[in-house]
């Protein structure tokens, strides 16, 4: 098996949140399903939906979820927005 094919600073940036992500790649690759979102609602707590909403998204753009601390706000406001006003509200309450 080969090895050293990255650099130790090379795997680091692919374990984490990009710094910046373009509206197209919010739309593409963050996008709920109407399934998500039942799914997503289903669980309690307004704080929660969203963290478990980012984590879906997240799921499927790296396919592994990332520390939630370190979440750009422009993913957290598309799955805010795809959940609802109240979500949405919470984020710029947070601001």
């Amino acid at each position: 098996m080969a090895t050293g094919y990255l650099t130790d600073a090379e795997l680091a940036v692919l374990d984490q949140w990009p710094g910046d992500v373009a509206r197209s790649d919010l739309v593409s690759l963050f996008e709920l399903t109407d399934e998500h979102v039942r799914w997503v609602r289903s669980h309690r707590g307004d704080a929660y939906q969203l963290a478990f909403g980012v984590r879906v998204g997240a799921l499927q753009f790296f396919g592994f979820i990332p520390e939630l601390t370190d979440t750009p706000a422009a993913i957290v406001e598309f799955v805010a927005n795809l959940l609802g006003p109240v979500l949405l509200k919470l984020v710029w309450k947070a601001r």
